[in-house]
């Protein structure tokens, strides 16, 4: 199950940049937003004000978890102690956060399965002597 949380790792700091790259565009989006970008439709200032605030606030929280997850994935591949809660925290926010459904929720349950197992918890608290 070990080799489970280096995957895990890695998996989380390809998120972390996906995480930067996705803000970094939804900020950029959000910024370069007019009714002109909406083609032949019928809008009003309103719309695309509700849109840019969704854009920008969609925008900085996947910039503001960016960190959050590449930390985590650190920890964790070099094994500290703190990764496992850390992880199991980001975990259950992955299993209940709908935005990204299918993906997220797969990836939510198998960090609480990887860091629940255990093996893992063995592994992690024999570290926490350690230190």
């Amino acid at each position: 199950m070990l080799e489970h949380v280096k995957i895990l790792g890695r998996i989380g700091i390809a998120r972390a940049l996906l995480g930067v790259a996705l803000g970094s565009y939804l900020i950029w989006s959000a910024q370069a937003l007019d009714i002109v970008a909406y083609g032949l439709t019928q809008v009003t200032p309103d719309t695309v004000q509700f849109d840019r605030t969704a854009f920008m606030v969609i925008g900085g929280l996947c910039l503001a978890m960016a960190p959050v997850r590449c930390v985590q994935a650190i920890l964790a591949l070099k094994g500290r102690p703190s990764a496992r809660l850390f992880g199991m925290g980001l975990a259950i926010w992955d299993a209940v956060n709908l935005s990204l459904f299918p993906v997220s929720t797969a990836l939510g349950l198998y960090g609480i399965v990887v860091y629940h197992n255990p093996e893992t918890v063995g592994y992690f608290e024999s570290r926490r002597a350690w230190a």
